[in-house]
């Protein structure tokens, strides 16, 4: 019987920890944490790990779409202008997307989409991988999202 009772508060403690959670918000730590955790980003990590420092610096063919577009993602935010961390960041995770992905290279609306998760994750290496291992390598989201 003690075991249950205990169980029970256990049980109560987790729910009241889960709230909180759900109210508050995910820390930024936890945030990345748990996008690793649920993206199988650790399995994808050593893949694309390699790929995405060797291409994140490399001009792709899609450079001037790109540039064209970095102007007008989140014009209004700090973050995403001209010389800023998150503008130079979203940059380099798009030419990996270009070069990882020739037949899509760049398309138009990757910015917002990649934006997104740049601003949810604060982290470059991660939402590279995200977007590049966990989401864009699936064929069906890449054929019925980009390929023509």
């Amino acid at each position: 019987m003690a075991k249950v009772k205990g169980l029970e508060q256990y049980k109560k403690i987790l729910k009241r920890k889960f709230q909180d959670i759900i109210y508050k918000g995910l820390s930024t730590k936890k945030r990345i944490d748990y996008w690793i955790t649920i993206g199988k980003i650790k399995q994808q990590k050593e893949k694309y790990k390699s790929l995405y420092a060797s291409y994140k610096e490399l001009k792709s063919k899609a450079e001037k779409d790109i540039e064209i577009d970095m102007g007008r993602t989140f014009p209004d935010l700090e973050y995403f202008k001209k010389g800023e961390e998150g503008c130079n960041q979203l940059r380099c995770i798009l030419r990996v997307i270009a070069h990882v992905f020739p037949k899509i290279g760049y398309c138009q609306g990757m910015n917002f989409f990649t934006a997104v998760v740049l601003l949810i994750l604060n982290n470059e290496e991660v939402t590279s991988i995200v977007i590049v291992g966990c989401i864009l390598d699936d064929s069906a989201f890449v054929k019925e999202g980009y390929i023509p």
